[in-house]
């Protein structure tokens, strides 16, 4: 694709399946690519500005998130609506109070497995553990009188200031592995983007998520804005808007958003009987109706569309989701639900998990 002055950018996302629509585009009685769950009191808003709000008559807002965020871009877009307040903005960023690279990636490597393709083991750190911690103190100190506002960017944002107004940036996790797939995604502490596909799924798999799920349930009570920044224009919530339809959620029946990928054994049976779905494929080999590292939820008020990771529902209400079952597995749904479609395609091995 085409970038400044002709200059050729690589695309954002890898994948044939559509970005989220910012609306629901209308419920087929066949198949709804986009079940939905009603928010819960308060809006889905649209832009940077609602986002901003939360920074009130402090002067500070941090704004953390998860992997997958352009942070570059977000603090721009923060920065410019801010400016068009009329706010003297200083931004600082989190990047720079990560480890070094060679020290980062030896706290990771006993959880990667080594030179195996996909074996690994589930991080067990936290993130403070891959940043320097008194530089992490410094980011939030207003030393600067040339700013009346500062803003903390990046993972790790909140980690600065125990007080401050809080943001949280979210890009859903299936649109991670498009833009992994792309090249298009940056790993904690990284300054560029990782080329390698597999092995940003392998890093993610084992060591992002689970790192920043347990980052996330930390500073989940303290969120005052939440943004689905998978667009360019990001929708947002209140945290507290968030926090009460999760728990209503928890209590009713809903559906995740499901997401479909070709594969070397893919068939013909969903090309043929789900018009729903992208037709330039070869085939479709999966259905993730339910796998819940990976699938999200959409939130509809107004008939916007805002999705959040299952872990939200997990972090918010996951003893409610699972009953008898919390005591063992936690946070984690222990339950799959995907379809794998075979007709005309090719074989399948029989699995053991």
């Amino acid at each position: 694709m085409s970038g400044v002055d002709g200059v050729v950018t690589p695309p954002r996302r890898r994948t044939t399946q559509a970005l989220l629509p910012v609306r629901h585009p209308g419920r087929d009685a066949h198949y709804d690519l986009y079940p939905s769950f009603p928010l819960a009191g308060g809006s889905v808003d649209a832009g940077w500005g609602p986002i901003v709000d939360a920074i009130g008559s402090s002067g500070v807002l941090l704004v953390d998130g998860g992997s997958g965020v352009d942070w570059e871009d977000a603090a721009s877009a923060i920065r410019a609506t801010l400016e068009a307040r009329g706010r003297r903005v200083g931004v600082r960023s989190t990047r720079a109070t990560f480890l070094p690279t060679a020290d980062l990636e030896r706290a990771i490597a006993p959880f990667l497995g080594g030179d195996d393709p996909v074996f690994g083991t589930r991080f067990e750190g936290d993130l403070r553990d891959l940043m320097d911690r008194r530089a992490l103190a410094e980011l939030a100190r207003r030393d600067d009188a040339e700013h009346d506002a500062l803003v903390v960017v990046g993972p790790g944002a909140a980690l600065a200031d125990d007080a401050a107004p809080l943001a949280y940036l979210e890009v859903p996790r299936n649109e991670q592995q498009f833009r992994a797939r792309a090249g298009a995604l940056t790993h904690l502490g990284a300054d560029a983007p990782s080329a390698d596909a597999k092995a940003t799924y392998k890093r993610l798999s084992f060591v992002e998520w689970p790192l920043l799920e347990r980052h996330k349930a930390e500073l989940w009570p303290r969120i005052a804005r939440f943004a689905d920044v998978q667009r360019e224009e990001p929708l947002s919530v209140s945290g507290a808007s968030l926090r009460a339809t999760l728990a209503v959620m928890a209590s009713a029946p809903f559906r995740a958003r499901p997401w479909f990928e070709p594969g070397a054994w893919g068939g013909s049976w969903l090309l043929e009987h789900m018009p729903e779905l992208p037709r330039d494929v070869p085939n479709y080999a999966w259905s993730f109706e339910l796998i819940s590292p990976e699938n999200g939820l959409l939130l509809e008020a107004d008939g916007l569309l805002l999705e959040t990771g299952f872990d939200s529902l997990m972090i918010e209400s996951g003893a409610a989701v699972l009953g008898d079952g919390a005591a063992r597995f936690g946070r984690a749904f222990p339950i799959r639900f995907d379809y794998l479609d075979t007709v005309d395609g090719g074989n399948l091995s029989v699995q053991c998990h």
